[in-house]
């Protein structure tokens, strides 16, 4: 019997490069934003701000939900 695989959730992780602070966006997150969630990364990246403190300067990419990086990000 082969092995069901399950479909890979892909988020976004975005680091605040003058603060450290860090945030994932998921689909949902996105989508409350008013972002497709397939739309590229550029496209709305000038527009994330830290939450915590209001750094612009980011750096964002799609990981794996179940990424180890991920996963640390989501305890912190």
């Amino acid at each position: 019997m082969p092995a069901v695989r399950k479909a890979t959730e892909f988020v976004v992780q975005v680091r605040y490069m003058q603060c450290r602070h860090t945030r994932l966006l998921s689909d949902r997150d996105l989508i409350e934003f008013g972002i497709a969630k397939s739309a590229p990364i550029v496209a709305f990246a000038k527009r994330l701000r830290c939450t915590k403190c209001g750094s612009g300067s980011v750096m964002a990419s799609r990981v794996a939900k179940t990424d180890c990086g991920a996963r640390r990000t989501l305890r912190a």
